[in-house]
């Protein structure tokens, strides 16, 4: 059986773009054997930022890094939504942890197969 999936690696980072001022630097942080970031903007990489690096070395690299915990249910909850709007398009979409959702494709994959085979068939 075919499936489609739809991963969002950035979604901890996302849902925190309607309720934040944009710009700066941002950093999503997670508490790992003490604090560190998960995941963080264009502007916190550009100024050295990477997951996994401690906040502290975070903070001392970036002036102004606006650190935020990473919020779970926020996730969710946006994930839930769009389940909710693909929905439309598909009758038994499942959701699955950590920003995925998938469903098995039937017709609609063949659509998408016969769409990648001609576009593989294009680029030879």
């Amino acid at each position: 059986m075919l499936w489609l999936a739809a991963y969002l690696p950035v979604l901890p980072l996302e849902v925190f773009s309607r309720t934040l001022p944009v710009g700066g630097p941002l950093a999503v942080t997670v508490r790992e054997g003490g604090f560190r970031i998960l995941l963080c903007n264009d502007e916190a990489t550009a100024r050295g930022i990477r997951p996994g690096l401690a906040v502290g070395a975070a903070q001392a690299l970036a002036a102004g890094l606006r650190l935020v915990a990473r919020d779970v249910d926020a996730e969710w909850a946006a994930l839930q939504r769009l389940a909710a709007w693909a929905g439309q398009f598909f009758m038994d979409l499942e959701t699955a942890e950590s920003a995925l959702f998938y469903r098995p494709v039937g017709a609609l994959g063949r659509v998408f197969m016969t769409i990648e085979t001609t576009a593989f068939r294009m680029a030879a």
